[in-house]
């Protein structure tokens, strides 16, 4: 992998971080390559659910176990719904999807409120006495006719059935064949066994599911640090969950290592911080964590989910920590990011805001077109580094003068010591900047019985490393 300028990025990448230059491989069919995980999970694919209620549930957990990955059931859900859920994604076909089933005397109303729970968007009609199919509907069925009309008068009863333990490749080619998209599976006696697609027959060729040793799909559960975390993960386990996730997220522990990671990451204050929390996690504990660094704190709340807390909940429980004036809040996330700026660039000296941003001088160093694609704000972001620098500089000739090649020399010296990457090469520049006038200062005060002017000193040092610069980046070039 090659990064642009040199720059090796502090954070993950995705996707849209990375543009894939097509070239030779070795590899002759990526269906050669083995992507099952050596970290004991069983899985066959690098893929994990996240353990999010709205995500990873029991359908979804036997759904991405055939195709060789794992769901994370959710460490809020009850523990005998947690072992009903295993038991259901333990008891599912390692290859046959589950189907959605309807009785004959079901309504339409019935049918259309079940069909959307499966993607393959159909309901087998089946026998209640025998479990035998008997019919199919889709949601094309069910959708013009009245509510309360039974399924019966409506469901196809030209059926293509696939018998139990059928070749996938053989399945495929029968519902070609038949110009079928799906048909239920069944055992000797008739009975549904499971229901496969097209699809899902092409895909059981390509992935190998994630079993346990007893040949069942696999699926694992989170627990938190709250309550009876040990006596948690032993009731999984006899619930018979294959993986324990242990979910830090959004709580005091996790509060605790971001205030750690941002002491170790920003040394100016006032450390202005931008909260938003969910309404089901401990606001408070969190916000009492934060409050041991940051100085003030504006809240938010994130758009596009019900889940957020409210703006004006989440500050009347952060004024109960913080001083009084303290908490600011702002509607949106944007909002509360350019309001943290502003505060901090009026509580202290320019330099805390533009090292606080370094990261993002980064992003803008790559150019105006990869600087967009990676969500920057170019317009007001390099504003506020320019004001920012201006000020900087104008303060220091206001205190202490016109000095001479000290601008020049030390960022070149930290730009060769620290490469280009701004989070090190600017905190460097500032530290290597103080030094270097120190230095000179005492230079200046003792060579002679007199003060010789500082320019002198910077110039007898600046104006040959800036001809040896030249020189270098000549030969470069």
């Amino acid at each position: 992998m090659e990064f642009l300028n040199g720059l090796e990025p502090t954070f993950d990448l995705t996707y849209d971080d990375v543009f894939m230059i097509p070239s030779r491989s070795a590899v002759g069919s990526r269906l050669a390559v083995d992507l099952a995980t050596d970290d004991a999970t069983g899985t066959t694919i690098p893929l994990v659910v996240a353990n999010m209620t709205a995500v990873a549930g029991k359908r979804m957990a036997e759904t991405v176990a055939r195709r060789g990955a794992m769901a994370i059931i959710p460490q809020d859900i009850p523990i005998d719904v947690v072992g009903d859920t295993v038991a259901r994604v333990k008891a599912s076909h390692r290859l046959y999807d589950t189907p959605v089933t309807v009785k004959p005397h079901h309504t339409c109303g019935y049918a259309l409120g079940l069909i959307p729970k499966r993607a393959h968007g159909a309901a087998i009609v089946v026998d209640p006495d025998t479990n035998v199919p008997v019919g199919i509907v889709d949601a094309s069925d069910v959708s013009d006719v009245d509510r309360f009309t039974q399924v019966r008068e409506v469901m196809s009863t030209e059926l293509v059935t696939l018998p139990e333990g059928v070749d996938p490749r053989e399945a495929f080619a029968r519902l070609r064949a038949a110009r079928r998209r799906l048909a239920p599976v069944v055992d000797a006696s008739g009975r549904l066994v499971g229901l496969l697609t097209r699809d899902g027959a092409v895909r059981s060729t390509i992935y190998d599911p994630a079993l346990d040793d007893a040949g069942r799909l696999r699926v694992g559960a989170a627990i938190g640090m709250n309550g009876d975390p040990a006596g948690r993960a032993v009731e999984l386990v006899a619930a018979g969950v294959d993986v324990i996730v242990v979910d830090t997220a959004h709580n005091p522990q996790a509060a605790r290592v971001t205030i750690e990671t941002c002491r170790e990451a920003f040394a100016f204050q006032p450390l202005i911080g931008v909260v938003g929390m969910m309404a089901d996690k401990d606001t408070a504990g969190v916000l009492e964590i934060f409050a041991s660094a940051m100085d003030q704190v504006v809240v938010t709340r994130a758009r596009g989910t019900s889940r957020s807390l409210p703006v004006g909940e989440l500050a009347r429980t952060a004024e109960e920590i913080w001083p009084a004036g303290k908490v600011q809040k702002a509607p949106g996330v944007a909002d509360a990011l350019e309001l943290a700026t502003l505060l901090a660039d009026a509580a202290g000296p320019a330099a805390g805001v533009l090292v606080a941003m370094r990261w993002r001088i980064n992003v803008l160093s790559l150019g105006d077109r990869e600087a967009r694609l990676v969500g920057a704000e170019i317009r007001r972001e390099r504003t506020i580094m320019v004001v920012c620098a201006t000020l900087l500089t104008a303060s220091a000739v206001c205190m202490s003068g016109t000095i001479g090649w000290l601008g020049l020399v030390v960022p070149h010296l930290a730009r060769l010591a620290a490469g280009d990457n701004n989070l090190r090469t600017l905190p460097l520049s500032i530290l290597a900047g103080a030094l270097f006038l120190l230095c000179t200062d005492t230079l200046a005060r003792n060579l002679y019985e007199q003060e010789i002017p500082l320019g002198i000193i910077t110039g007898f040092i600046g104006a040959p490393f800036f001809a040896w610069v030249l020189v270098r980046q000549k030969v470069a070039d």
